[in-house]
């Protein structure tokens, strides 16, 4: 009788890791669906006029001038991002995948937004709301931990992201398909 009654539960104990097993790749290609959805969005044409109009209003920063964000079209990028942490943060799509296609334009443009004056806290301040972009903000401190762990050095002895010059000149030369990510060694997903 107890060898009977291991048998069965052993079956069941098996018929449950194979579900949680199937459940887990159903919901990893999912998520891959979703990222790959994302990307395409990311480089449509209209979405990176956005990026393109968000760098060139950026780029001051950089360099340790003021900024004033009054300029509405950078908003969805922000807004992009904003949307992506949630989806990490919630579970819908996969850390790593998201790390692997944003966390490079995330860091930069979130960087940005905190150097000099800091911005991000001026809007925060400005609509009154200071969760404004908190799922972004979240996000990039998970994409800093990663590249953290992944032994990426990203700060140089400036406090500053290294490639940010790089990256901003980058986004500010999209649509004319001269990509420089291709000459920082950066790849893109077009």
């Amino acid at each position: 009788m107890a060898t009977t009654d291991f048998v069965q539960t052993a079956a069941i104990v098996v018929s449950v890791l194979a579900l949680f097993y199937q459940l887990r790749r159903e919901w990893l290609l999912h998520s891959a669906e979703m990222v790959t959805g994302l990307v395409t969005e990311y480089n449509s044409e209209d979405f990176e006029n956005r990026r393109k109009n968000l760098a060139a209003l950026l780029a001051p920063v950089a360099k340790g001038e003021r900024i004033s964000i009054a300029d509405a079209s950078v908003f969805g990028v922000l807004g992009f991002y904003e949307n992506l942490g949630h989806l990490v943060r919630r579970g819908a799509l996969d850390e790593l995948m998201v790390w692997n296609k944003f966390s490079w334009d995330l860091v930069c443009y979130f960087e940005c937004l905190v150097l000099g004056d800091n911005a991000l806290r001026k809007l925060r301040e400005q609509f009154g709301d200071p969760t404004l972009y908190e799922e972004m903000e979240w996000l990039n401190a998970r994409f800093l931990r990663i590249y953290r762990r992944r032994g990426v050095s990203l700060f140089g002895k400036d406090g500053r992201v290294r490639w940010l010059s790089d990256f901003l000149s980058q986004e500010r030369r999209l649509g004319s398909h001269a990509s420089g990510s291709q000459e920082l060694g950066v790849p893109t997903f077009k």
